[in-house]
Parts: C-alpha cells; structure tokens; sequence
C-alpha cells in the first residue's frame, strides 16, 4: 500500500511587531495624510504614539513637508462653507462672524477682505482703516488700525501674508506672525489717481511710509478692484477695472502696474444674448491669477473663462534680435474644456450657461468654479477633476481657508 505524503500546514505568520525605536516609527507617522484627525486618530493608540505625535518638534516637521488641509471657503460676508468630510468637517458656525471677532452681529460691522497662511482679515465697515486679522483654528485675534497719517486717503484694498514657514507658529501666541498690505487712493489732479501702498508688521507694531507710487487715468479715489488679492511668490496681485494688474512686491516693497493686456483676453467669447448679465454679475469672477504651473512659483498666470472652457496664459520675455530689446507677451498654456471637466450640463438650448472663477487656493493650488445653476465645485488645476462643495450659486468671491 503506497503511503500517500502528509500534507504540512504552514505556520501561521505572527502579527507585524511596531518598530521598537521611536525615531523609525516617527518617520512612519510622518507620512500620515495631512487631515485635522490624522494625528488625534494617531494618539489615540497608545501612550507611546500620543508621546511621539504631540512632540513639538514632530509637530514642526508634519507641517512642514505637508500641505495644510482645506477646511473650506468664506465669502465676504463671514458665511462659512465646510469642504471636508466627517471626521474632518469644520461645524460652520465654528467659524461664523461671531465666533472669529468675539462679539454679537459681527456681520453689522466686519467683513472679510482675505484669507491666506491659517490667517483671515477682516475689515470693520464701520470705521475706515480698522482691521481683525483672526486665526481661526486657535481663536487668536488682533486688531489693526492703519496709521492716522494714512486715514486722509481711500482704503482701495488690503492683504494679509504670514511670515516665515507654516509650522512655525509661535505657540503661546497661537498666530504666526503677518504683515498687512493696504492700497491707498491719494487726491489725484485733473483724470489721474495716484496709488501707493503701506506696510504694517506685526512684530514692529508699525506701519511703513506710503511707498512706491502708481498713476491711474481715473478721477475717483475709490478705485474699483474686481477680486481678492492673489500671492505668487513674494508678490501681491489685484486685477483692475481696467484689465490692467497691479502688483507689489513685499519684500521690495515697489508697486507696479502691468498694463498689456491683449484683446484676446480683454473679450469672452459668450454669446451675445448672455452678455449684459455676465457683465453685471459674473464680470469680476471671469480672470483669476494664479501661481504658472511647473515654475519655481515666481511666475504668475492668468486664468480666463471663455464660454465653457478655461484657459490658461503666462507672460513671458520675448528678446528682438535685431535691436537687442525685450518685451512680455501672453502665451496661452493650456485650455481646458469645463463643459467634459464639471459633471453637470453647461449648455441649455446650445447657449453655454455663465461660469465663474470664484476663488483660488494658493497652497493646495485648488480652483473653485460656480456655476449659474448647479452649485459650486472645485479642483486642483493640475487634474481639474472636480467635487461638488455647495449646492447654492454665488455671485461673490470666495476666501478659501487651509491651516493646521
């Protein structure tokens, strides 16, 4: 009788052990995904990993090689729109006016001008030149008024820029600090309208001189700025009325103001029956600027809205050959059609149906775009494969916010 061969079992595999040195597991834990519960959820463990992610120097390397998360998007208004999912959700009234300035029908008095670096400003409505810039994640807030030499010009916009590496914020202030950028409109003679600007530092306390100097052919001080400020590198941009940008630097503290602007981008190429009502509501929410793609981040680009698709154009430096000079000029970079990329219908009756750039995030470089009928949604511009984040449209800007 022929034995058959006995069959081995294998030995069941023992459970994966932690790493016994704290510096290895530190570096497992690092490369958690940047979400507000990540590290709760991480803590929660054990003692041990509760020990290793409350250390302030983990803390200090988590933030600085990953991007802060996106809580979402203010509006003017103070209304807060949460984009995160449970566990990650910001409860809007957490942020509501109230609770970021700390007193009843804050709505009455402040609004919101910016939002960048886990920072918000707010200016009072009811005082000229009276600032709150909030940090909304530690409660922190401090009141700026600009300075009584500046109060006999128009505020025509301000910017608030955190100074120094997310990550290292002053923990017993609870907000990194910032500087604050205010345009001033000065009395102007005939047509012209003379700009400068005005620096205020949180460490000094102070406010510059009025620095730099840029004319407008405009005769009124309150000089129209159609969207928030956009931060590309170490400089500030507002679009004009005029189509023209402005731009000041903050580490040279020099305003220029960038005047070409092709006919191209100067026109849309909507139909004409949809012209007047673009023009009245969605005309300032048609250009964004933004950081160029695969650049160092000192490059800046213009996003166009154009019918149902967007494009995308940089300046660059064209060089005559004959005479040696130089000069910028628009390039057009990249074109995407919103009508494959937005899963909603963008034409009705073959007429495409008005879009907006509502607002750009400059950390996680995510575009938010609205739509007349069906909510707002947004995208990173590298894949601009878009969610959809409210269900209601909105005329105005939004302030995105992302922080630690």
């Amino acid at each position: 009788m022929k034995r058959g061969r006995r069959s081995v079992r294998p030995h069941p595999t023992s459970p994966a052990l932690l790493p016994d040195d704290d510096d290895i597991l530190a570096e497992i834990l690092l490369r958690l995904p940047p979400h507000p519960s990540s590290l709760p959820i991480a803590g929660a463990v054990c003692k041990r990993w509760r020990r290793i992610v409350t250390d302030p120097s983990f803390l200090r390397r988590f933030r600085h090689q990953t991007l802060p998360p996106l809580h979402g998007f203010f509006l003017r208004s103070g209304r807060f729109f949460p984009t995160q999912h449970p566990p990650d959700r910001v409860p809007p009234w957490r942020f509501s006016l109230d609770q970021l300035c700390h007193e009843p029908h804050a709505h009455r008095r402040w609004s919101i001008l910016c939002s960048r670096h886990g920072l918000v400003l707010l200016c009072c409505s009811k005082a000229a030149g009276e600032f709150l810039v909030v940090h909304p994640m530690t409660g922190h807030r401090r009141r700026v008024a600009i300075a009584d030499e500046h109060k006999q010009h128009s505020l025509i916009a301000a910017a608030v820029v955190g100074v120094g590496v997310a990550g290292d914020d002053d923990d017993d202030a609870g907000c990194r600090p910032f500087t604050l950028v205010a345009l001033l409109a000065h009395d102007g003679s005939g047509e012209t309208t003379r700009l400068t600007a005005s620096v205020y530092s949180s460490d000094s306390g102070i406010w510059s001189e009025s620095v730099s100097t840029v004319f407008l052919q405009c005769r009124v001080r309150v000089v129209p700025i159609i969207q928030p400020s956009s931060l590309v590198g170490h400089g500030l941009y507002w679009l004009l009325f005029d189509g023209s940008i402005l731009r000041f630097d903050v580490v040279t503290q020099s305003l220029v103001r960038i005047e070409e602007q092709p006919s191209r981008l100067t026109t849309t190429a909507v139909d004409a029956e949809h012209d007047e009502f673009i023009f009245r509501h969605w005309n300032n929410c048609r250009r964004w600027i933004m950081p160029a793609s695969g650049d160092d981040g000192h490059r800046f680009c213009l996003a166009i809205l154009s019918g149902v698709s967007i494009t995308f154009w940089e300046r660059e430096e064209v060089v005559e050959e004959v005479r040696g000079a130089s000069s910028s000029e628009w390039v057009l970079c990249r074109t995407v059609e919103l009508d494959k990329a937005l899963p909603v219908q963008l034409k009705e009756k073959g007429h495409p149906l008005p879009l907006g750039i509502m607002g750009f995030d400059e950390e996680s470089r995510v575009i938010f775009i609205c739509t007349r009928r069906d909510g707002v949604f947004m995208s990173d511009v590298k894949s601009m494969r878009f969610k959809k984040v409210s269900e209601t449209a909105y005329f105005g800007n939004a302030h995105p916010y992302s922080s630690f």
